[in-house]
């Protein structure tokens, strides 16, 4: 597993690490002024990336030590005269509730990050698609997590996770995708079935309604019943991050480049050995 910021990070920290040489000229000191906030801006993104590869190389750890435990406790004796029953020691359950806590907790940090990352890069003039995976992470973000409403739309309760046997533990944000006896019976014939066309095409309407600029106390009663009846899916957080390095990579490169390039041909700085 190679960690999709490392390039971005490597090379953001060498171009920025930059030595001061020179007192700036009188005439120059409002543009040298400007080159530093610019450079210091940038150097502020890298910082939150390599939180971002932090994390992301915090949850693939996360998955391995889940499958570690698993095995452990396949290993464990079975309860004697129940020979399919094994009683879980009272470590192993404290244990899952510390890992479920610290999936969650990396989870919403890389959401957080996220978002922060990519309004700082449109203050670039770096703009994001709008139907990128990174768009839909921010939007999730902003919905679920961040401006949570009491009234319109809300996360539901039971946050499921998909638990690869290598690789991003995936952990429910939305947790709008499972439905329960009572809600089935309260859609009544609006209730759809999962799979279906009908389904299908509710679910792509609801996914661009989470992704429109109206506000969750908005939402009419009609739209949230669509919202129940089909749900939402959950941001594909390991292809966002992905998405989010290579626009890194693409777009933010090249400004750091030009930035300490001007520091070092126009205001003498030096980079650092």
């Amino acid at each position: 597993m190679t960690n999709p910021f490392n390039h971005f990070i490597a090379e953001g920290k060498r171009l920025t690490e930059l030595v001061y040489a020179t007192e700036p000229s009188d005439t120059h000191l409002d543009d040298f002024l400007i080159n530093q906030k610019r450079i210091d801006y940038l150097r502020d993104i890298i910082a939150r990336v390599a939180v971002l590869a932090h994390c992301y190389d915090a949850i693939y750890a996360l998955t391995e030590q889940w499958n570690n435990r698993q095995e452990c406790f396949q290993a464990l004796p079975t309860d004697p005269g129940r020979p399919n029953t094994r009683t879980i020691p009272q470590d192993f359950q404290d244990e899952e509730e510390h890992w479920r806590v610290e999936v969650d907790a990396f989870t919403s940090l890389i959401y957080y990050e996220v978002t922060s990352v990519v309004r700082m890069l449109r203050q670039l003039d770096i703009s994001i698609d709008s139907a990128s995976e990174v768009q839909y992470l921010v939007k999730v973000r902003d919905r679920f997590l961040s401006h949570v409403q009491l009234s319109g739309l809300a996360r539901g309760a039971g946050c499921g996770w998909s638990i690869p046997r290598r690789g991003f533990v995936d952990r429910d944000v939305v947790s709008l995708s499972s439905w329960s006896a009572d809600q089935i019976r309260a859609l009544g014939k609006r209730a759809l079935q999962i799979g279906s066309p009908a389904w299908g095409e509710q679910r792509r309407r609801n996914e661009q309604l989470v992704l429109s600029r109206k506000r969750n106390e908005s939402f009419t009663n009609d739209e949230l019943l669509d919202l129940m009846a089909a749900g939402v899916r959950e941001c594909r957080l390991e292809l966002a991050l992905q998405q989010l390095s290579e626009i890194l990579d693409r777009g933010v490169l090249p400004i750091i480049e030009h930035e300490t390039q001007q520091a070092l041909e126009v205001f003498g700085w030096w980079r650092s050995p």
